[in-house]
């Protein structure tokens, strides 16, 4: 695919940004004038010439735009076209281009695009994509936003480009004016239904542990613990989110690493301690939904509480206790977990943010499956604390 550049197109019609964009101050005049300001050479350097046209009893005419540009292949023709639905626009002004078949390339297509202006004194852009003289509803209509530089437009004739078009009326913002633009566009799509993608890493520690009552004579109790030294998530999902309410989807890994392990056994009363006895699951995948509430602080800060649920599935599911004699096909049941968070959200484009958060985790276990000897009064718990960051990129401009 062929790629031209439109750099000199801002410089063409940059003048305009001075000027009000309605019918009455001679929107189509200004384009005119200041474009044939611009001498052959600049025009040349941009790679795409180009010229305001005005049609005559409908007929477009390209006899004075080749001849304004003799060092290229420009053909003369005539031709209509099928106009796009322009009700309810101020004005309208066709400009004529001349697409290159490649870079420094005096062979191409002339083609049309119609610069459309509203009551809001925006400019919509009406693309023929496929140079049939027909704006078809399926073709490009850009709007540039104040702070987008250009787009990329697809072009199909005898093959397909892609040109670079650039807004007419940006001009480059300071570091201070870019941060205002971040924030006026997340603070607009906030008050609307937005789309996003996110993944991050999270880091934590906590304890582990289990109890029950065995049916051993005199046994009153075997309780298994552990000290998860270090646990590491990496998360990743998608979110929805609607005036600072948001919902996310997400599924997680989680690799564990414990440093010590006990059992206590409790008999008559009095209780013995084994060291270094235990196993404890090293791998977990999650899925779960969380749901949370962003409140401002100031124009690029966000804080706010959130919850999140979630099952999880054990790799392996080896015993705690491999010395017992368990049954091949057991497993563990009830694996979810309730977490409580404190996020912090910071801007840091148009489409995306850092997110900082720390949490709270509960999860439940059920091993009773792996325990033979189990007669009644299971308990777990298995607590951890979380840090963690991750990223967020907004879908939409």
């Amino acid at each position: 695919m062929n790629n031209q550049r439109i750099s000199g197109f801002l410089a063409t019609i940059l003048f305009l940004f001075a000027f009000t964009l309605n019918a009455q101050t001679g929107f189509r005049e200004l384009v005119n004038n200041y474009i044939e300001s611009g001498s052959y050479e600049e025009q040349l350097e941009a790679e795409i010439p180009m010229a305001v046209i005005e049609p005559e009893n409908g007929v477009f005419h390209t006899a004075a735009f080749a001849a304004s540009f003799p060092g290229l292949r420009i053909e003369e023709e005539a031709f209509s076209i099928e106009y796009p639905d322009l009700s309810g626009y101020l004005d309208t002004v066709f400009v004529v281009w001349f697409l290159r078949d490649r870079a420094y390339s005096g062979t191409g297509k002339t083609n049309l695009i119609i610069f459309a202006v509203t009551p809001e004194q925006d400019v919509h852009y009406y693309f023929d994509n496929n140079n049939d003289r027909k704006f078809s509803p399926g073709e490009t209509v850009v709007d540039f936003e104040s702070w987008e530089q250009f787009r990329v437009i697809e072009m199909d004739f005898r093959d397909k480009n892609e040109y670079r078009f650039a807004n007419p009326f940006y001009e480059p913002p300071d570091e201070e004016e870019l941060k205002e633009v971040n924030f006026g566009v997340w603070e607009r799509t906030s008050r609307s239904f937005t789309t996003y993608l996110f993944g991050g890493f999270n880091f934590g520690r906590g304890d582990a542990s289990v109890s029950y009552r065995p049916v051993t004579d005199g046994v009153e109790r075997i309780e298994y613990t552990a000290g998860i030294f270090a646990s590491g998530r990496f998360t990743f999902g998608l979110g929805a989110d609607w005036r600072h309410l948001n919902l996310q989807a997400w599924m997680a890994y989680e690799v564990l690493d414990y440093d010590e392990t006990w059992r206590y056994i409790t008999l008559n009363g009095r209780t013995s301690v084994n060291y270094n006895s235990g196993v404890w699951m090293k791998n977990k995948w999650y899925a779960g939904v969380e749901a949370g509430y962003d409140m401002m602080l100031g124009k690029a800060l966000s804080v706010g509480p959130a919850v999140s649920y979630s099952t999880y599935h054990v790799i392996g599911n080896k015993p705690i206790d491999p010395e017992l004699a368990y049954d091949p096909d057991a497993q563990y049941y009830d694996t979810y977990a309730l977490e409580y968070i404190l996020r912090m959200r910071i801007i840091s484009s148009t489409n995306s943010k850092l997110e900082l958060r720390i949490y709270y985790s509960d999860s439940s276990l059920d091993a009773c499956e792996y325990f033979p000897d189990f007669e009644s009064d299971y308990a777990s718990t298995y607590e951890q604390i979380y840090f963690g960051a991750s990223y967020i990129w907004r879908f939409g401009k």
